[in-house]
């Protein structure tokens, strides 16, 4: 069984400041810790792409391979994906460094918002407007409400022609309405102007 321990551009633990990753193989007899890599050998790449959501860190200089991978010196990486609704992913193994494949890393993949562009936390946390919901609530309402009324009209009544639109007389007769009352009050406009001219025409 083995048990990683991974620092995430930290140390593992206080009595070992500069260890960056291990490795806990636990076996029925004994157990062996592994260096994995350690955080004065790190490099990072992706720092000035985090527009693209993602980072690599790989830390080097761990214990070395013995009869394996050339004997050459373990190393760990984990990718860091943009997801904006995590902070504090889960660390998943992709690779884990066996005899025989084809990497001699040990690749890790993590989910955070930390390496998320600030655009996409913005796009993420925007919502619609209360104007966007008025405006997609009144339309689908007045979608609604011409579309059943004209099957109703149509396929119950029987109208034909401009009698098909739901509540056609009522709709006219608003706006018969409407220009009235704009006729009456510019006609009171009108009528106060002449008025007042008269009587200073008096004076």
């Amino acid at each position: 069984k083995n048990v990683y321990e991974i620092g995430v551009c930290t140390s593992v633990n206080k009595s070992a400041p500069l260890i960056g990753a291990v490795q806990h193989v636990i076996g029925d007899k004994a157990n062996q810790t592994i260096v994995l890599g350690q955080l004065n050998a790190t490099t990072l790449v992706g720092a000035l792409l985090f527009a693209a959501g993602w980072t690599l860190v790989t830390y080097r200089s761990g214990d070395k391979y013995n009869g394996s991978c050339e004997n050459s010196s373990r190393q760990v990486q984990f990718v860091v994906l943009c997801n904006p609704d995590e902070h504090h992913g889960s660390l998943q193994i992709a690779s884990g460094g066996r005899t025989g494949e084809t990497s001699c890393s040990y690749i890790f993949v993590l989910s955070s918002s930390v390496v998320c562009s600030k655009e996409k936390h913005e796009q993420h946390h925007r919502g619609l407007s209360g104007g966007a919901v008025f405006c997609i609530l009144f339309f689908t309402v007045a979608g609604s409400y011409l579309l059943l009324g004209f099957m109703y009209k149509r396929i119950v009544v029987g109208a034909k022609g401009l009698e098909q639109i739901p509540n056609y007389s009522f709709w006219r007769d608003c706006g018969h309405l409407q220009a009235d009352g704009c006729n009456y009050i510019c006609r009171c406009q009108c009528d106060s102007v002449d008025e007042h001219r008269s009587y200073r025409d008096i004076d």
